[in-house]
Parts: structure tokens; sequence; C-alpha cells
């Protein structure tokens, strides 16, 4: 990968922007493969470059509007919170659909106990900032 500019998601796509806008397993493999032949290691050493960590992701249906729903004071705070007890050892991503009428709150870290809370504390604040 040149660029290095990859993105993964736990279903498995990989899309390589210096390749393709979309997920391409085919194109992946080469990529891989190409970086395993770089570095003239066995695939199992080679692609071995991290620990898994927690990844949660919980969906908060939503009627139109999904981006105005995430400005809600409340909401704000409760990202914000969520945050700050992760103390940089995850990260959250708080997002709507592009193709369903949802909100995405999605949780990573090291900790399972403080990555779930704080996507609960997320889904609460936005179930409760839903109009009616």
């Amino acid at each position: 990968m040149k660029s290095g500019l990859a993105d993964g998601e736990p279903n498995g796509h990989i899309a390589l922007s210096d390749h393709a806008t979309t997920g391409d397993g085919f194109v992946g493999a080469l990529q891989v493969l190409a970086v395993v032949k770089q570095h003239d290691q066995p695939a199992s050493i080679t692609c071995r470059r991290f620990e898994p960590v927690t990844q949660i992701t919980k969906n908060v249906r939503c009627r139109d509007g999904r981006e105005s729903v995430t400005e809600h004071a409340v909401v704000i705070d409760a990202i914000f919170n969520a945050k700050e007890r992760l103390r940089g050892r995850g990260r959250l991503i708080v997002r709507p659909s592009g193709t369903d009428p949802l909100i995405r709150v999605t949780g990573e870290g090291d900790n399972p106990d403080l990555v779930e809370s704080g996507v609960d504390s997320i889904v609460e604040a936005l179930n409760g900032a839903m109009p009616i």
C-alpha cells in the first residue's frame, strides 16, 4: 500500500483509496501479498501488526433529521463524557447511517466495560433526544 490509506470494517471490507472507492477483496488480497513479499517473512509474522481490541456498534433507529439529533446538548455531553472515560485508550464514532434511518454508535478500546458503558450512555442520550 503506497500511501497507507486504508480503512477496515468488522465485516471484512477494506477500501484502498489508491485503487478503488469501495471494498475489493481481490485488490486487498494482492496488497497484503505485496507487503508479505516486501518484508520477506511468513504472512503469519508480517500480518501480526496489532492486538485486536473490543469493538461494539449499536444502532439507534430514528426518523428524519438523523444529523440534527447528534447536535442536541444531551448527546454532545454524553459523547464528551464517554470520550473522557476512555482517556485516550479507545475511540468513539457517532454517525448517521448512509443507507438506513439509523445513528450508528461505535466504540473501540482495550477495556470492554468502558467501551460498552460509553456506547450505552450515548445510545441512551440519543434515545432521549429523539423527537416524538
